[in-house]
């Protein structure tokens, strides 16, 4: 017989009613593997003490820092340029007092109905998780 995708005819029972490449197409497609997370959000589990970010190398933030005078230098020039755009500046700006006071720190207050605390003793486990994740959302967190 041969190859059977040649042998096949447009109106084979294989392919009779299919829109054209239909079968290709999601053979194709890239599936994205699932990502297995955890209650902390992460793919880490707690307190596993091998999990987390890499530690760097202490060669490279030597090098880091000794570019650091230079790269504050540059910032300054970009917020302090006469042909850079107001956005560039704002940004060299953001990043240098961030770097000098830290990031500023956001409060969130959470509240329950016309602002009293907030009830979740009488409330299933569900409707507990739920409710909570409806207050994160509407936070922003």
């Amino acid at each position: 017989m041969g190859n059977t995708r040649a042998a096949r005819s447009k109106d084979s029972p294989a392919t009779k009613g299919k829109p054209k490449g239909a079968g290709e197409a999601r053979s194709k497609a890239i599936k994205p593997k699932p990502v297995n997370r955890h209650a902390n959000g992460t793919s880490f589990k707690p307190g596993n003490p091998g999990g987390g970010r890499p530690k760097v190398p202490d060669e490279i933030k030597q090098a880091t820092r000794e570019l650091s005078l230079e790269a504050i230098k540059t910032l300054a020039a970009v917020m302090r340029g006469a042909k850079t755009r107001p956005a560039e500046k704002i940004r060299a700006a953001e990043v240098i007092l961030n770097r000098a006071w830290g990031t500023p720190t956001q409060s969130v207050e959470l509240t329950g109905k016309d602002g009293g605390p907030l009830e979740t003793a009488s409330l299933a486990p569900a409707e507990r998780a739920a409710r909570i994740a409806e207050i994160l959302a509407k936070a922003g967190v």
